[in-house]
């Protein structure tokens, strides 16, 4: 079975406290891509799983998340069954862009495919919980809000058209992000988005999208600090702005940007800009969004 593996971005990500646990409470509306991973996933009488990926630096170990995927996967429906998995990587690590994530529920969607569907909606829920605060985003195939450390999912169906009509341009520069050291430093200062302000800036932008306006508010507050590190984004950010585009941000935690825009006039502009600005210091995809529910079908 081959699967698509999707990346998403962060069209807003608002840190809004830590929580007991240590965990930091956000909201968030995140939505998947055209461009991502393929993984192929099949069953084995071997005693044990296999990963086979060519994409440097990529973990082969424990580590990975398609590996601890098909742990969890096992506990949790009882199947004893192991698997080989074939890894065609294209996402960036430590980009933001969800990699990692979207392979281990892609993973745990094809297991539970080969295996006579075992696990229902809310026991996948519960798997992808475990294995990351970014897994449970992945479950829909469409735009979703975020809400506490990501595993309180609220699809928003309603926002796919207007997405549509956006390309979307990201870019990778040649920056690992940490995001346990991003939440770190957001711990040290200990200045959050109140809730109240979040779920009122989070509405704004959700109306802008459906009045299909330009100039949405793109608010990442990991980006913030990212932007306080390095000059690259300041650099860029402020070259799309001197040719009148604004939708620019930083994703998710990690050090992958993007950029939206809706007119021809303004993708040319974009790509000038990117052939210039990256050269030897990254690369730059353009994809669009990935339709709400639209997971594209598995192939035998």
């Amino acid at each position: 079975m081959k699967l698509f593996s999707p990346a998403k971005i962060n069209l807003f990500l608002a840190v809004t406290g830590r929580r007991p646990d240590g965990f930091h409470s956000l909201v968030s509306l995140v939505a998947p891509l055209e461009f991502g991973d393929h993984l192929e996933i099949s069953p084995t009488d071997a005693s044990g799983d296999v990963l086979r990926c060519e994409y440097p630096g990529v973990p082969m170990d424990g580590s990975n998340l398609v590996l601890r995927a098909a742990e969890v996967f096992r506990r949790r429906s009882g199947v004893r069954q192991f698997f080989e998995f074939d890894l065609e990587k294209r996402i960036p690590a430590g980009g933001g862009f969800g990699g990692g994530s979207g392979n281990a529920v892609t993973a745990l969607r094809g297991m539970n495919a080969i295996c006579g569907e075992v696990l229902d909606s809310a026991e996948m829920l519960n798997a992808a919980t475990e294995l990351g605060s970014d897994c449970p985003l992945f479950l829909d195939g469409g735009p979703v809000v975020m809400r506490g450390r990501g595993e309180e999912v609220q699809p928003v169906p309603e926002l796919s058209h207007f997405l549509a009509s956006r390309r979307v341009f990201l870019f990778s520069p040649r920056i690992f992000s940490s995001t346990a050291s991003l939440f770190r430093s957001m711990a040290d200062r200990g200045v959050y988005t109140s809730n109240e302000n979040a779920e009122s800036l989070l509405g704004d932008l959700m109306k802008s999208i459906q009045q299909n306006q330009y100039g949405w508010h793109l608010q990442n507050d990991l980006g913030t600090l990212l932007a306080e590190k390095y000059l690259y984004y300041d650099t860029l950010g402020g070259l799309l702005r001197k040719d009148g585009i604004r939708e620019f941000a930083v994703t998710g935690s990690g050090s992958g940007a993007f950029v939206l825009a809706r007119r021809e006039s303004d993708w040319q502009k974009i790509r000038k800009i990117g052939d210039r600005f990256l050269e030897g210091c990254g690369f730059m995809i353009e994809t669009r969004f990935l339709g709400n529910n639209v997971v594209p079908t598995a192939s035998f």
